[in-house]
């Protein structure tokens, strides 16, 4: 169950030695034989959130699988949220659908791994948005 949340989340990747990127509908100035640094880390406003993963308002530059960080605060909490997931498709909104045509997007964090402590937090913050006693 998707409860709504927005607020800054920073994505990192964690395998920062790898020089793949997407980078969607935006592209870098070519930059002739040199190579193009790999971005490792965004910050990215987030949609929704679950004990599943994280759905975000825009696009990362990382594609699908792709391991990250991330680290965000939940409102009225004043601790980190931190854990360990990999970067997902979601299928476009119509809107999207109308500007860009049908593809995934790498809009989404799906969570691998929480500290206990974090996930009992998380799940506190959606049952309390989603009135769930």
């Amino acid at each position: 169950m998707l409860a709504p949340l927005q607020v800054t989340a920073l994505v990192r990747v964690l395998d920062a030695g790898a020089t793949t990127i997407r980078w969607g509908a935006f592209r870098p100035p070519r930059r002739g034989a040199r190579r193009v640094p790999l971005i490792d880390r965004v910050w990215r406003l987030s949609r929704a959130i679950s004990e599943d993963g994280l759905l975000l308002r825009t696009d990362v530059p990382y594609e699908p699988g792709r391991p990250v960080r991330v680290e965000l605060v939940l409102p009225d909490d004043e601790l980190m949220f931190a854990a360990v997931g990999r970067v997902e498709g979601v299928a476009p909104d119509q809107a999207d659908a109308e500007r860009e045509g049908e593809h995934a997007r790498a809009r989404a964090i799906s969570f691998t791994t929480i500290d206990d402590a974090d996930r009992a937090r998380l799940v506190a913050y959606v049952q309390e948005r989603m009135l769930i006693p």
